[in-house]
Formats: C-alpha cells, sequence, structure tokens
C-alpha cells in the first residue's frame, strides 16, 4: 500500500519530464493489483482517467483542491483518488487562486465492477453512488471504502483508450466558467490557459481495464 501511495505524490509525480510516464504504472496498479473494499463487498476498477494541474502541466479540467496523496474527493463529476495536493485560499476567501505554485489533481474512477457478480457500474456518476450511497450519520461507518491489495493479478496491462470523454470543445467558453466557478483570481492568464486547455484535450489519460476494451 505504501508503494502506490508514494506514487500519488508531489516528489514523485514531479520526478518524470513526463506524467504520462507516471500515469501508466499508477493505473497498472490500480487495475491489476488493487480492488476497493466496501465491508465484505470487493469492486475491481475497470476505467479511470487523470488530471494533474502545476506550472509545467496546465490542465485547468482539474477541479482544484488541497488533500493529501491517497484521499477521497467529490466533486460535481464524481469522486478522485487524490494526488498530493495544494491550492492557495486567501484569508477570509472560499474560492482559491490559481498561482504558479499550485500542484493539484487526481484519478477519477469512471467505472467499476462487483467481484463475484460481474455486476459493472459504468459512469462516474453511477460507480461514486455504488461505493459512498449512505453511511451511518453517527460516524459508526465499518464499511467505508478502500483500496486494498488483490490476492493475485487482475487481467493482463490496462489499456489506454485515449481522450477524457465529456471535455467541451469550446476552449474560450470553457476555461472562462471553470476560472468563474472554481477560482478567486489567476496569476496566469485566460489566453495562456486557453491554448493549454485545447493542448489537453485530446490528452492519453483514459485508462481501462483489458477486460472491460474488448
Amino acid at each position: 500500500m505504501n508503494n502506490l501511495k508514494n506514487k500519488l505524490t508531489k516528489p514523485h509525480l514531479e520526478s518524470f519530464s513526463d506524467p504520462r510516464e507516471a500515469f501508466d504504472d499508477i493505473a497498472k496498479d490500480l487495475l491489476t493489483l488493487y480492488v476497493l473494499q466496501r465491508g465484505e463487498v470487493r469492486y475491481r476498477l475497470t476505467d479511470i482517467e487523470f488530471y494533474l494541474y502545476n506550472d509545467g502541466h496546465r490542465d485547468i479540467i482539474t477541479y482544484p483542491r488541497t488533500s493529501l496523496a491517497g484521499s477521497w474527493f467529490f466533486h460535481p463529476s464524481g469522486v478522485d483518488i487524490t494526488f498530493e495536493s495544494h491550492v492557495t485560499v486567501p484569508a477570509g476567501k472560499k474560492k482559491p487562486i490559481l498561482t504558479t505554485d499550485a500542484f493539484f489533481g487526481g484519478i477519477l474512477i469512471r467505472g467499476i465492477e462487483k467481484i463475484g457478480e460481474s455486476q459493472a457500474f459504468n459512469g462516474p456518476m453511477l460507480a461514486c453512488d455504488e461505493l459512498f450511497d449512505q453511511f451511518d450519520a453517527f460516524g459508526n461507518a465499518t464499511d467505508f471504502p478502500k483500496l486494498v491489495p488483490c490476492k493475485q493479478p487482475l487481467y493482463g496491462d490496462p489499456v489506454c483508450i485515449g481522450a477524457r470523454y465529456g471535455l467541451s470543445k469550446d476552449a474560450e467558453k470553457k476555461v472562462e466558467s471553470i476560472l468563474k466557478y472554481n477560482y478567486g483570481g489567476s496569476e496566469i492568464g485566460r489566453e495562456v490557459l486557453t491554448q493549454e486547455y485545447r493542448h489537453f484535450l485530446d490528452a492519453p489519460y483514459h485508462y481501462v481495464s483489458p477486460k472491460r476494451s474488448k
């Protein structure tokens, strides 16, 4: 577990000149060596997408967050397993400022399958709802989802199927919306972010299990 968690830290991710190399490695771990366990029920991950923002990789579609590596992060599109992340939120404000030293991101869970029943939950909201539908409001939950190692590897290496789903082709409008709703300001100009949005629009950061891809 510590090895996977270390791969989600900022120093590890920054050690790669191309984040795709880190994503390939993490995807292999998540889709073949780990499962999600909720109580007595286990799920294998079948479909994931990677998002990372830093000053050398301005993938602006990434939701800003401050979190430890390997946390659950809920957002309007579903739930992520987080990278070690940090954004600056000015005192007295709710929204962060997009600064040049910001570093944040994670792995969106797009699909899971219940082990032993072959019941699939395809789509980020369906997967999120299955994992986190209800828990004891008094804090006595014993079945909160967690990553656990597999007893044996699942299938073969993950398949990168290319671009992520559902991203708007209207770069100017999308960046304007992101800055308006997610940030209280930005040190990076809108034109630069719009250009970067187009660059990452078709980034090959979407991975599925071999069984799912057939």
